[in-house]
């Protein structure tokens, strides 16, 4: 009979709560996408003041034509940079409120932007015109919907966590006559 040589593995007990792996993902893949959001918006803008001095078009600076075209693309870098900042608070282990609402002004903004380019196109309106509307709006939602998901997941199967926690609003100044 002979003896084997045994060697021994350090055990490590698995971790009882899933979730700080899922969202140091979900936090990069958050800062990555609102990241991009925000370069889409610079890109936008960027474009749109190359088309206006390419064109030659005379329009006063004061007037809101000028400056129309650049408010999407700037509330597009806000939204990224929103976002982005939701995201680092996250992975500081901070409450991710903050990443929440972005995330849920940017499904907002997506879907508005669909109907209202429905809207404005309404009289080209073609079954294949409104397949790609669907479809690219679909694509632009899925993954903020899926974070949002994945966030109020969390927080209605522990509410008592400190990450889960909503922000108290406190007034700035007091009411007169209290």
């Amino acid at each position: 009979m002979e003896t084997r040589l045994v060697t021994p593995i350090d055990y490590v007990e698995p971790s009882a709560d899933p979730w700080p792996p899922i969202f140091r993902i979900l936090a990069i893949m958050t800062t990555v996408f609102g990241a991009f959001y925000a370069l889409i918006g610079v890109g936008s803008i960027r474009t749109v003041w190359i088309i206006r001095g390419i064109s030659g078009v005379n329009v006063p600076v004061t007037e809101f034509n000028y400056w129309s075209p650049f408010i999407s693309p700037f509330i597009d870098v806000l939204f990224g940079l929103g976002v982005i900042s939701g995201g680092a608070q996250l992975l500081r282990g901070q409450p991710y409120e903050f990443m929440i609402r972005g995330l849920r002004l940017i499904v907002l903004v997506m879907l508005f932007g669909a109907v209202m380019g429905i809207y404005r196109n309404r009289e080209f309106l073609t079954l294949p015109f409104l397949m790609y509307d669907i479809g690219y709006s679909a694509r632009a939602v899925t993954f903020p919907l899926l974070g949002v998901l994945i966030l109020l997941a969390h927080r209605k199967a522990h509410p008592r966590s400190p990450l889960a926690r909503k922000p108290v609003i406190q007034q700035p100044l007091p009411l007169l006559g209290q």
